[in-house]
C-alpha cells in the first residue's frame, strides 16, 4: 500500500497518495506495526506539508517522533526531528526549524548515514540562508556537496552546486557565483 502510495505521490496524485497512506498506517494499525506506523505517520506529514496544510503535517510528525521514540529507533528520531524542522520551515518560525534541525543533526552525525547526513546538511543550508548568515549557510551546503560526490550521487551534486551558487550570488561574489551555477547547469544537462 505504501509503495502504491509513494508512486501517486511522485505522479502528483496527491489525494490517492493520501488514500494509501491512511489505508496503510490502519493496517500496520491493526498489526501493531510500530515501525511501519512510524513510517506512515512520517509520510502523511510530508504529503500535508506539500498541501501546505501545516498543522495536520506538524501533528503526524510529532506523532511519528513519538512512536521512533517508543520503538527507540534513534536513526528514526534524528529524521523526525529533520521532518518537523521543514514544517517550521515552512511556517517561517526559522528559530523552531533550526533548533529541531540541529536536534537531528547530532544523532544524525553520530548514527546516520552519509545520505541521512548531507540532507540535515542541506536543510541547515537552507535555514540559515533564510536567516541571512551565507557563510554558514554555504558551510553547510559545502559539507552536504562533500558528501553528495564523494558517495556519486550526481543529480544532487548539480542541485547543492546550484545553492552554493546562489549563496555566493547573495554575498556579492558573482565570479564563484557564476562558476558554481554553470557547473550545476552542466551536470543536469548531462543527466537529462
Amino acid at each position: 500500500l505504501e509503495g502504491i502510495g509513494d508512486v501517486h505521490w511522485f505522479k502528483y496524485q496527491e489525494d490517492d497518495a493520501l488514500s494509501y497512506y491512511q489505508r496503510s498506517l490502519k493496517l500496520n494499525e491493526t498489526l501493531n506495526n510500530k515501525t511501519g506506523i512510524g513510517f506512515q505517520l512520517q509520510n502523511l506529514g510530508y504529503l500535508y506539508l506539500e498541501r501546505k496544510e501545516y498543522s495536520k503535517a506538524l501533528d503526524y510528525h510529532i506523532k511519528a517522533l513519538k512512536i521512533k521514540e517508543d520503538i527507540e529507533d534513534t536513526i528514526g528520531v534524528g529524521l523526525a526531528f529533520h521532518a518537523i524542522a521543514a514544517v517550521f520551515i515552512a511556517l517561517r518560525d526559522l528559530d523552531l526549524a533550526l533548533d529541531y534541525e540541529k536536534k537531528g543533526q547530532k544523532i544524525i552525525e553520530e548514527m546516520g548515514t552519509e545520505i541521512a547526513k548531507s540532507y540535515i546538511y542541506r536543510r541547515l543550508g537552507i535555514i540559515y540562508e533564510h536567516i541571512g548568515d551565507y557563510d554558514e549557510a554555504f558551510r553547510y551546503y559545502l559539507l552536504e556537496f562533500n558528501i553528495l560526490t564523494k558517495i556519486g550521487e550526481q543529480w544532487p551534486v548539480g542541485s547543492s552546486n546550484f545553492r552554493m551558487g546562489k549563496i555566493y550570488f547573495l554575498m556579492s561574489d558573482y565570479d564563484k557565483a557564476i562558476q558554481h551555477l554553470t557547473e550545476s547547469l552542466n551536470i543536469q544537462s548531462e543527466i537529462r
